[in-house]
């Protein structure tokens, strides 16, 4: 079953849902922050980051749930991740770059789904997993022309070397909650 998240209360941990990501660079995050920005992102967003395991919610262990993304980022080595001519999708206010070939990132999530996604609920239809970079999340129709006309301008660079995974918490509802870093998985350690 999948519930929308944009109304979800905190649950017992003080979170209404998750998700592992992995972070970009600060040159990247300063980049999208001016488009969300300039687009009046209202909805609450983590900063530019891959979704490598997509919004749930209803886990009932976060210490186990740290220990089985611990368990997983060890078993993966560093690796780099190129962004090699991306697609851009445009779809009900949301714009992402969607990177093809990125086998690292999608061994990630099939072991993170196949881990996490029997102890939680999805906050979205399954469907199959796409490496993508969120520019601005559900903004109105002024703001996805706005971000649209700014994306030819953003520097994505040739890649960015993976290193880690977050896990981030949504602190309140989609709108006039905040997103926090609850913990950083190293790569290979």
């Amino acid at each position: 079953m999948v519930t929308d998240s944009t109304n979800l209360q905190n649950d017992r941990f003080g979170f209404s849902c998750y998700a592992v990501v992995i972070p970009m660079p600060e040159m990247l995050v300063d980049q999208f922050s001016r488009v969300e920005k300039a687009a009046d992102q209202r909805r609450a967003k983590i900063p530019a980051h891959i979704t490598v395991k997509g919004t749930f919610y209803g886990h009932e262990n976060l210490d186990g749930l740290k220990n089985d993304i611990r368990d997983i980022a060890t078993r993966h080595e560093p690796f780099f991740l190129g962004f090699h001519k991306p697609e851009v999708t445009i779809r009900n206010g949301t714009i992402s770059f969607v990177f093809t070939n990125a086998v690292e990132t999608e061994a990630l999530n099939n072991e993170l789904e196949s881990k996490i996604g029997p102890a939680s609920k999805s906050a979205y239809r399954s469907g199959p997993y796409k490496t993508h970079l969120c520019v601005v999340e559900q903004v109105d129709q002024q703001g996805t022309n706005i971000a649209a006309d700014l994306i030819p301008g953003l520097d994505l660079g040739g890649g960015v070397e993976v290193d880690s995974l977050e896990l981030m918490g949504r602190d309140g509802p989609a709108y006039g909650g905040t997103w926090k870093r609850l913990e950083r998985f190293g790569l290979g350690r």
